[in-house]
């Protein structure tokens, strides 16, 4: 986890909200290799602008740095998005 945040904290690919976001997505998939969390959720934690969040997930996931798949609840409505980090991208 420390060499991925480190290659982060290095890179110059990265605006300074990217950076954040990918970090704080590093982090919450240590554990697991993934996590379940809602663009509302990363903006909260990171006090952050929800557009800017979503702008930011948007590029992220178009430069293949995430992936993210979708949830859906039994009744049809969405739900948090489930994130990857493909730590060779990087």
């Amino acid at each position: 986890m420390c060499d991925l945040i480190d290659k982060v904290l290095t890179s110059k690919d990265y605006s300074n909200s990217a950076s954040l976001i990918l970090i704080y997505l590093i982090k919450k998939c240590a554990e697991t290799g993934s996590v379940t969390v809602s663009s509302k959720r990363v903006a909260s934690d990171l006090k952050m602008n929800s557009s800017t969040v979503n702008k930011n997930l948007k590029m992220l996931r178009y430069q293949g740095l995430i992936e993210a798949h979708a949830n859906v609840a039994e009744d049809g409505g969405t739900l948090a998005n489930t994130y990857t980090i493909n730590a060779d991208k990087l």
